[in-house]
């Protein structure tokens, strides 16, 4: 089971064998970063039984604001996670931004939020995981109002970077 660590305080250091490196001058900003996309996800282990498609709704109604879109895609990987007593097996949500920057995808067993670029740069990690802590919580708050005896657990966390490159013409022979 994923357990969440103490964030590094920014005067803390990294030791990478005789090398001393802080967090602060690790840190690289590029005037144009060539990040395409980013995300952030948590897998839940058991998927969450008690959560049905009727009740993404309620959700949506939090969320709604902020990612006036919904609509049904087929869960990650294919693979439907499906509950007892279930007509039809529940799909993967979409909710998306106004301007289609920001995606949150939820399913019976992962909670995902991707930045992808559209018209605009990309903003940092930083605005992307404070957006993200907001939508996890409202998700928690979401699943405690279904049932508060759901065991929320998660089996691992995602961060991932897509960044888009350029082919160049490097006249190697």
């Amino acid at each position: 089971m994923f357990q969440p660590q103490r964030p590094r305080r920014e005067e803390e250091s990294l030791q990478f064998g005789s090398c001393v490196r802080t967090l602060d001058n690790m840190r690289e900003n590029l005037s144009h970063p060539p990040v395409n996309e980013l995300i952030i996800g948590v897998y839940f282990n058991p998927p969450l039984l008690d959560i049905y498609s009727h009740h993404v709704g309620l959700l949506w109604q939090v969320l709604r604001t902020r990612y006036p879109r919904i609509e049904q895609r087929e869960p990650l990987n294919g693979i439907f996670v499906e509950a007892p007593n279930e007509l039809w097996p529940m799909p993967r949500f979409w909710l998306t931004s106004h301007d289609e920057s920001h995606l949150v995808q939820l399913q019976r067993n992962a909670l995902i939020l991707n930045w992808r670029r559209s018209n605009s740069d990309y903003p940092s990690f930083e605005p992307v995981k404070a957006e993200f802590d907001r939508v996890y919580d409202a998700f928690l708050a979401f699943v405690s109002g279904i049932n508060p005896e759901v065991p929320l657990q998660i089996e691992r966390a995602e961060l991932a970077y897509v960044n888009m490159v350029e082919p160049c013409d490097t006249n190697l022979h």
